[in-house]
């Protein structure tokens, strides 16, 4: 069993790197078909529904097919660095869904209305 893990992890690594050194597409859809269901049952674990799990999923292949030139097999493998990008990618899209929190109105709370205008008169006055 760990023959095979090890194996499979060597295969991925294997198919990223393909995919830096030349934008392989054959290398790109063996990995898409290899990981995308683990990547999106992962996206589901971590509170994704299933259109936004596929969303997620889409968007990571995305950027590994963009950024694969930053792999670094010692660093990790394939799989662990393809799940960093879903988790990265999932917390991108609960911060564009989350509603803005704090609104400016809380930081520099207007003055009332009467008091504007009292202080506006006063400064007329005192400057005619």
């Amino acid at each position: 069993m760990s023959q095979t893990i090890n194996n499979d992890s060597q295969s991925l690594n294997a198919l990223v790197i393909a995919i830096a050194e030349g934008k392989n597409r054959d290398a790109f859809i063996s990995l898409f078909e290899a990981t995308s269901t683990r990547l999106k049952a992962y996206a589901i674990r971590c509170g994704a529904t299933n259109s936004e799990a596929e969303e997620v999923v889409q968007e990571s292949l995305l950027t590994v097919w963009r950024k694969a030139h930053t792999f670094n097999p010692k660093a990790a493998s394939a799989i662990t660095w393809l799940y960093t990008i879903v988790r990265n990618k999932r917390i991108d899209l609960v911060r564009k869904q989350r509603p803005d929190l704090i609104v400016s109105d809380d930081l520099w709370p207007e003055p009332e209305s009467t008091h504007l205008e009292n202080d506006v008169e006063s400064d007329l006055n005192v400057n005619i």
